[in-house]
This record gives C-alpha cells, sequence and structure tokens, in this order.
C-alpha cells in the first residue's frame, strides 16, 4: 500500500520513500520509519486522543484541513486527515506518541483538533481508516 503526503512543493512523504523537493532521501524501511519521525517532529501537532476505552494521551499529527464537503445527509461539514504514528504511546513516553491500528476504534475513538490553524482544538470523531502502513496511519476525521 503506498499513500502521500504533500505539503505545498516542498515535501511530500510517502509509504516508500520521503521525499524533499523531488528527491527521493531513503527507501530503506527501517530508515522510512526514522523519516516518519522526521516528518512528524517537523510538521506535527500536538493533538488529545480520546479513545473510547481508555485514558486520553497527547499526541503528535500531521493535521490536512480539506475545505467543507457535502455530507451523506446533504449538510456540510470539514473533512480532516490527520497523519500519527501507527503506535499506542503518549508524546510523554515517545517524543512523537501515536496511535496503534490494534487500538483504534473508528466511530468510538475521538481527537481535539483545530478546525483551523490557530483556532481552539474542537473534539472531533474519527470516523475512517483511510490508509496503514508500519510507520503511520491517515484517518479521517470529522
Amino acid at each position: 500500500m503506498t499513500y502521500t503526503i504533500t505539503l505545498g512543493d516542498y515535501v511530500s512523504l510517502t509509504s516508500r520513500g520521503y521525499f524533499k523537493r523531488g528527491y527521493e532521501a531513503d527507501t530503506d524501511p527501517v530508515e522510512i520509519a526514522d523519516e516518519y519521525q522526521v516528518f512528524l517532529a517537523q510538521f506535527g501537532e500536538s493533538l488529545t486522543y480520546r479513545p473510547r476505552a481508555g485514558a486520553a494521551r497527547t499526541i503528535l499529527a500531521v493535521v490536512e484541513r480539506d475545505p467543507p464537503e457535502r455530507l451523506p445527509d446533504g449538510g456540510m461539514g470539514k473533512v480532516i486527515v490527520i497523519h500519527v504514528a501507527n503506535q499506542a504511546t503518549a508524546v510523554a513516553d515517545d517524543e512523537y506518541g501515536g496511535i496503534s491500528l490494534d487500538e483504534l476504534d473508528t466511530g468510538g475513538d475521538k481527537v481535539d483538533v483545530p478546525v483551523r490553524v490557530g483556532q481552539t482544538a474542537q473534539t472531533r470523531t474519527i470516523v475512517r481508516l483511510i490508509e496503514q502502513d508500519g510507520g503511520m496511519l491517515a484517518l479521517e476525521v470529522r
């Protein structure tokens, strides 16, 4: 499985490697895991993850904020995608924190995330696992 995170013309991260300004840096799985951590450290935001079962904890996530889109019920909603480390740790235990695939409960877990940069965080539901690999999860939040 391959997914790509692109932030402007500067950085793209895929499950096959970390690219900076169009140049592939590494494709070795161990090095890719290290690069996910670099990516989170450079572009991540501190969010509060609220699992349905368990205590809330601080995690680091890259947040993509898309424009509002029409929801199945006919209303409008803001789609947010968060990219987190695929590991069940808090920032206090590991400087990157994360959510493991094993603990993820879509529809039950929530995350406190600002809808716009600089705003107060709102508690939103994690509704769908978009993509995954050994290093990261991409999660849809509404």
